[in-house]
């Protein structure tokens, strides 16, 4: 890794093309840039299950590493810039 400050997101429940509304679990992205706020990070790192699972977090703007393709890594700002096109405030 770079030595940068980032949360971790776990894989979720199985099925993660349906999710409510097939989005991005928001509310544990929105609690770790919260506490990264008080305590510092710049991303969040994920742990995709498989290629399929990548594929959908990519979607939201998650860039996966070059040498481990389920590892993912979104950063707060881009995370950010997507809910801004999406009509929402920025966190």
């Amino acid at each position: 890794m770079t030595g940068l400050p980032t949360w971790r997101e776990e894989p979720i429940a199985r099925g993660h093309d349906r999710s409510p509304g097939g989005h991005l679990p928001v509310g544990a992205v929105e609690r770790c840039m919260r506490a990264a706020a008080s305590v510092g990070g710049t991303a969040l790192f994920i742990d995709a299950r498989d290629a399929d699972a990548a594929r959908w977090y990519a979607r939201y703007g998650a860039v996966p590493l070059d040498d481990r393709p389920l590892s993912l890594i979104i950063p707060y700002v881009e995370f950010n810039r997507v809910r801004i096109a999406a009509g929402l405030p920025p966190i």
